[in-house]
């Protein structure tokens, strides 16, 4: 169906991951689910194949130019990278400078649209990313971080399923963290 809503997916079996999906489906969909959700919310939707091992090539590129960095560089999915830059300001300066030269690096090499967040855990760095927008960076201050995750809305949250958000939202009216 020409137009209308589409995942990319890593393949096209039930198991396969949902990379990114067509503005359409914002609020429904999250990167990383399984294919099998298309069914269960009864979604239709065209399903793009990735180039598998393009996209294998590109992700090893990407990690072994962040352990230019740090060596201590983790995934949880191809696009998704956190990478430990503490003590490092001596040698590359202000650390919000040098998430600032990563996403300009991946949008000039790979066209990549990036985002960086900085705070003291995965979590902070985690949903900064998400509010810094496309090739921006957001750093969350140690001090500030109860500041800025409490009104965050718990969509935003890594790793709850959609059952428990509604259960959240909707059984204890939390929709935020606070």
């Amino acid at each position: 169906q020409r137009g209308g809503p589409f995942v990319v997916a890593s393949g096209e079996l039930p198991s396969s991951l949902i990379l990114d999906y067509s503005s359409e489906l914002n609020g429904m969909l999250r990167k990383g689910q399984p294919l099998k959700v298309l069914k269960r919310l009864d979604l239709k939707v065209a399903v793009v194949q990735t180039d598998r091992d393009g996209t294998e090539a590109v992700h090893g590129q990407i990690l072994e130019y962040l352990k230019g960095y740090s060596i201590s560089v983790e995934t949880r999915q191809y696009g998704s990278y956190y990478i430990d830059l503490s003590g490092t300001t001596r040698l590359m300066g202000r650390i919000v400078d040098t998430c600032g030269r990563i996403v300009r690096y991946l949008r000039s090499k790979y066209g990549l649209k990036a985002s960086a967040g900085i705070g003291s855990n995965k979590l902070v760095s985690y949903v900064s990313s998400l509010l810094a927008g496309e090739d921006g960076v957001y750093d969350i201050a140690a001090a500030s971080e109860y500041t800025f995750l409490a009104p965050v809305n718990v969509k935003l949250l890594p790793g709850i399923s959609q059952a428990v958000r509604q259960e959240l939202i909707f059984s204890y009216n939390a929709d935020s963290i606070r």
